[in-house]
């Protein structure tokens, strides 16, 4: 009988992938125009802002808010024009004292611990806060530095004469009917501070014993007010400077919320420029008297173990109520540059001081004419584009003088540009396309007819002059944009790979820029690799990216951000994990062939270790490329086949181990 020996080939293929070179591009800007003059000419700076769609810097937690004092609380309460204003600029935190509506505890029984109350303003302001969407922070005790005592105490609670101030169970008994009343009413308050301002009391920086007396305060009326209800927030204005929140910690006292207050200005002779440094340092860094807001939150955690929220309760350009420079472009820029100030420190609300007031007062509103100045055109621009949870992302200019911030609100992207400077400048746009819409503010409209500048942008420079902000934001297009990516595989150090994108979503014709960036680490903290890969896109099809090298191991990750076009809204891809493995690792390429044909066979099998781990592979007669640890041991079984017998034998004669 004839036998028949039909061979088998084992394909085995090591690659060695070449190293890659990376390379930089740079442009200038170069003329050819002349000018002549017998006199001086002054020339606009030329500057760039670039935005990266791709690197994220965190969640936004800021809210708005503003204030209701002497002025406007009873104008606020009685007027719907003003309600509207603050709605419709989605300024969500309403802050006021207890007292500026007259005390509404209109006499204290010491005896009984009791008061008797007029709440009838009190209630119809705080539904009105509510019905505007808006929530409420109480302030409890004005501490008049001028008379030297808390005037808004109720008539009939005395003062101490050793501490200066009500005593401290008077003082809980009285705090705790408000939290009462609102519970026996059903209306939901939960913010209250404690005392305004006490370093009128206790001294800048707190001193003894009077700090120790304001404790005693605070300790008594948190006691009876968490006993009524579990839920509301207590804190105090005071607390980022060190010897009050220091005795906080040590007094066991529990605080739900960190606050500040912050002025620009101090006197009516301060330079504008003093504000201009101020609205992004002052009090925003750790001083010998105060923390930095964000580090007073970790002195915090690091004793009780929870973060607790951060608060600027009250806040404008100038300490001064009748400083005119709180209605001019000067106070818009300021509190642009403090709203985006208090973003980037993670602060959950800021409160402007105040709403509303005659034109030789610091309001947002002017109730003579009833118009906005400046200051409400910023808040509104922010307020109604930006909400807690909303994603932040990188934004610089090599110019001193510029300031941006870019995020995506409800699909769309938002670039908020500050020129904090009294210059003129001219400045390219990088990282974007497509078509955006513009508020804009600046000293070409007077500030006594402030409004808003609106226009579309479509590419290509930018011009600002003197005090300006301006925000971008993504024009609507026909599509909701989705891109989705496949992440590399069988990556090791010192081979090439890219990635691939897929668009969704979008209109047969669309065009734009997808760019692919590489980081390093876990998202959305790591750090970026090499420069980004931009690639044209083309009736909705997206090329790859550009060939990319990782150096070391470990984690990496991908996200593709398509910019999006006239007619296609932008849109940022979720961050794509993968893992480069050590240099060490080599990519076996495997399959099998039969010669000759024959049945009743069994394929062979691959032996191999990945990771220290023994696995097998059943091959087949695809490629299949299988990563293996370099000087590790393996085999091909069997051979000959499983399933060769006396009339057919399937046999390779290669070196299979």
């Amino acid at each position: 009988m004839n036998k028949k020996y039909t061979n088998l080939i084992f394909t085995l293929v090591i690659l060695i992938l070449p190293s890659y070179t990376s390379f930089f591009a740079s442009a200038s800007l170069t003329t050819n125009m002349k000018l002549s003059s017998s006199g001086s000419i002054n020339y606009p700076s030329v500057s760039s802002v670039n935005v990266d769609l791709s690197k994220e810097i965190g969640n936004n937690a800021l809210s708005l808010g503003f204030q209701l004092d002497g002025p406007d609380i009873s104008p606020w309460s009685n007027n719907l024009y003003l309600r509207t204003y603050s709605k419709d600029a989605n300024l969500v935190f309403v802050r006021f004292f207890e007292h500026r509506f007259g005390k509404p505890c209109t006499s204290w029984n010491e005896a009984t611990k009791t008061g008797t109350w007029d709440w009838s303003k009190i209630d119809t302001l705080v539904r009105q806060i509510f019905a505007n969407g808006e929530e409420p922070m109480i302030v409890l005790g004005f501490y008049s530095w001028t008379l030297n005592t808390i005037s808004s105490a109720p008539n009939g609670m005395s003062t101490d004469p050793t501490t200066g101030l009500p005593k401290p169970d008077q003082w809980g008994a009285y705090c705790t009917a408000w939290v009462q009343h609102f519970k026996d009413v059903g209306l939901p308050v939960r913010y209250y501070e404690i005392i305004n301002e006490p370093y009128h009391y206790f001294g800048w920086p707190a001193t003894q014993p009077k700090l120790g007396y304001f404790m005693d305060l605070f300790h008594s009326a948190a006691l009876g007010m968490r006993s009524v209800n579990p839920n509301i927030k207590l804190g105090n204005d005071a607390s980022t400077m060190k010897t009050v929140l220091d005795a906080f910690i040590s007094n066991g006292e529990t605080l739900d919320f960190i606050s500040f207050h912050r002025y620009g200005l101090q006197t009516l002779t301060d330079p504008d420029s003093q504000a201009i440094t101020n609205a992004e340092t002052l009090y925003m860094v750790d001083s010998s008297t105060f923390y930095a807001p964000d580090h007073a939150v970790q002195v915090y955690k690091n004793a009780r173990g929870v973060t607790l929220p951060l608060i600027n309760s009250e806040g404008n350009i100038s300490d001064e109520e009748t400083d005119p420079r709180a209605h001019t472009m000067l106070g818009g820029v300021y509190t642009a540059l403090s709203i985006r100030t208090y973003i980037l420190a993670n602060v959950s609300y800021c409160v402007y001081y105040h709403m509303a007031g005659k034109n030789n007062t610091m309001g947002m509103i002017d109730t003579d004419t009833q118009k906005p100045y400046y200051a409400y055109f910023v808040n509104q621009m922010i307020g109604t584009s930006l909400s807690p949870g909303d994603k932040l992302y990188y934004s610089d200019s090599p110019s001193t003088d510029l300031r941006s911030l870019a995020w995506v609100h409800n699909g769309k992207t938002y670039i908020l540009l500050i020129l904090k400077a009294e210059t003129s400048i001219t400045f390219s746009l990088s990282g974007i396309s497509g078509s955006y819409t513009y508020q804009k503010i600046d000293e070409s409209i007077d500030w006594k007819n402030a409004a808003i500048q609106t226009g579309t942008y479509n590419g290509g420079n930018l011009f600002l002059s003197g005090y300006s902000v301006l925000l971008l934001t993504q024009a609507s297009g026909s599509s909701s944009s989705s891109i989705s990516t496949t992440a590399p595989t069988g990556v090791v150090v010192g081979s090439s790979f890219h990635d691939s994108a897929t668009l969704t979503g979008v209109t047969g014709s669309a065009g734009g820029t997808v760019t692919y960036t590489l980081y390093s680490g876990a998202s959305p903290s790591g750090t970026q690799v090499g420069s980004p890969s931009a690639v044209t896109v083309t009736n909705g099809v997206v090329p790859n990216s550009a060939s990319f090298t990782a150096s070391s191991a470990g984690s990496y990750y991908f996200v593709a951000v398509y910019g999006g076009d006239s007619n296609n809204n932008g849109v940022t891809g979720s961050a794509e994990a993968f893992t480069v493995d050590t240099a060490g690792n080599i990519i076996m390429t495997v399959s099998y062939n039969i010669i000759g044909g024959g049945l009743g066979y069994t394929a062979p099998i691959f032996h191999y270790i990945q990771g220290g781990v023994a696995m097998d592979y059943t091959l087949t007669s695809n490629e299949e490329a299988i990563q293996v640890d370099a000087g590790s041991s393996w085999s091909v079984t069997n051979n000959p086949l499983t399933g060769s017998n006396s009339t057919e034998r399937w046999y390779s004669t290669q070196t299979l181990s």
